[in-house]
């Protein structure tokens, strides 16, 4: 028999499987491990980007913290007081200093008598009407009959006089020499005539220029200081002082001993306290109904400042008590100057903490201090801004000081070095170390 046809091959049977199976496994392997690999290279990526946006991340600013008042106001102790000197006296007293320091007094602003004070004032209201160029000597005048006539009147009043050359020209600045320096009644009423043309004018001027000083019980009748009716305070006295001395032309003749008048000759001061040490003028004034007066300006030094007092003493039994008076108030009144301190060396003004946790001071380099007058104030200011990593010793701010005497500046520095933080801390610390990216 022919052999049978051969069969078609037999379907895959079961047992057949297991056979196969571990062809289908080898073939997954390497994409199994493909995939850890490729995750494992991400992951080591992101830990890679990770550090380096640490290392590359800006640090937030470091805040400082100030241990003292950023602003400060500072006053004389009160118990240092001019008030304790002019006390003394018996008679009624006010000191005083130049600038807006106020002053101090015995006479609670009683208007008295002034006498030839009141030629300073004269001076003042004309050069206020009629001003003199600073190192000119003003216009010049021609003496004429009416300055004959004037002494004739004032010789009749008992009056002091100079001579009057009739014909001569005289300068602004020999006027005010020869009304301020002897005290001459004639050449202080013809000063005024010439600015003002008339005593009623002198009298309209004068009231103003009080008014627009604030000197309220100042009250003058003519240009001489021999009416009886010329009066001012003590205190107000002590500011028509300040504002002679700022007047350059008048705080130069107060303070000459003599000048020479051509055809009229020398003429003395007749201030008592000029030649003494640091005395810098100003103006007697002597009635009989009025006393002898004296207001009287000396320069001292007082720790780093120059300090310029004025004495108004007034109603003296004589020309020796006023001066003596004077004399006592000028000398004490340095002692009514404080020297405060407004910063000491060193001072701790305030600290910082650092990214790390570490408490780093701000300290001062050096120190600031203002000598003070009764009634003024001195003031300090700190400025420290936003902190980041330096070295010890590094200028982060400054105080800045100001007083009568001028102002200061004082810088605020490191106590020790900020470090800026290494890579480890960077890491650990991710909260603080992308702050800066949030103005954290």
């Amino acid at each position: 028999m022919p052999d049978a046809p051969s069969a078609p091959d037999a379907p895959t049977h079961a047992a057949d499987a297991p056979e196969r199976a571990p062809r289908r496994g080898r073939r997954r392997t390497p994409r199994r491990g493909l995939q850890i690999g490729l995750g494992v290279a991400l992951a080591a990526a992101l830990a890679g980007g990770y550090v380096a946006a640490c290392a590359l991340a800006p640090l937030p600013d470091l805040e400082p913290r100030l241990s003292i008042d950023a602003e400060q106001t500072f006053r004389p102790d009160p118990e240092i007081s001019a008030q304790r000197t002019v006390n003394r006296q018996s008679k009624p007293t006010a000191l005083g200093w130049a600038g807006d320091s106020g002053a101090w007094t015995n006479d609670f602003d009683t208007p008295r008598q002034i006498a030839s004070i009141t030629k300073l004032v004269t001076v003042l209201v004309c050069l206020d009407a009629k001003p003199v160029e600073p190192g000119s000597d003003g216009p010049s005048y021609v003496l004429t009959e009416r300055d004959a006539e004037i002494r004739r009147t004032v010789l009749e009043s008992d009056g002091v006089v100079a001579d009057v050359p009739v014909g001569r020209k005289l300068t602004t600045r020999q006027f005010i020499e020869l009304a301020l320096l002897p005290s001459s009644n004639n050449y202080a009423i013809g000063y005024a005539e010439r600015v003002f043309g008339s005593n009623a004018g002198f009298q309209k001027a004068a009231a103003a220029w009080a008014e627009k000083h604030g000197l309220k019980t100042l009250r003058v009748s003519e240009p001489s200081g021999l009416s009886e009716r010329n009066v001012a305070s003590a205190v107000d006295l002590v500011e028509v002082g300040r504002l002679a001395l700022a007047d350059p032309l008048v705080a130069e003749v107060v303070a000459e001993p003599w000048a020479d008048i051509p055809g009229i000759g020398p003429i003395s001061n007749s201030n008592p306290l000029i030649g003494d040490a640091n005395v810098i003028g100003l103006k007697t004034g002597t009635l009989s109904s009025a006393g002898f007066n004296l207001l009287a300006a000396r320069k001292d030094r007082v720790g780093d400042r120059e300090v310029v007092s004025i004495a108004a003493v007034l109603g003296r039994p004589d020309g020796s008590a006023r001066a003596r008076d004077a004399r006592a108030v000028l000398r004490d009144a340095p002692k009514a100057a404080d020297e405060v301190a407004l910063v000491e060396a060193d001072t701790k003004v305030g600290t910082v903490r650092t990214w790390q946790g570490e408490t780093i001071e701000l300290r001062a380099t050096r120190a600031a201090a203002a000598v003070l007058l009764p009634d003024e104030t001195a003031s300090l200011r700190v400025r420290i801004g936003a902190l980041g990593a330096g070295e010890a010793g590094r200028s982060v701010g400054v105080i800045r000081t100001k007083a009568p005497s001028g102002a200061a500046t004082v810088p605020v520095v490191t106590a020790r070095a900020i470090e800026r933080p290494d890579l480890w801390w960077r890491v650990t610390h991710p909260a603080t170390a992308f702050a800066g990216y949030f103005g954290g």
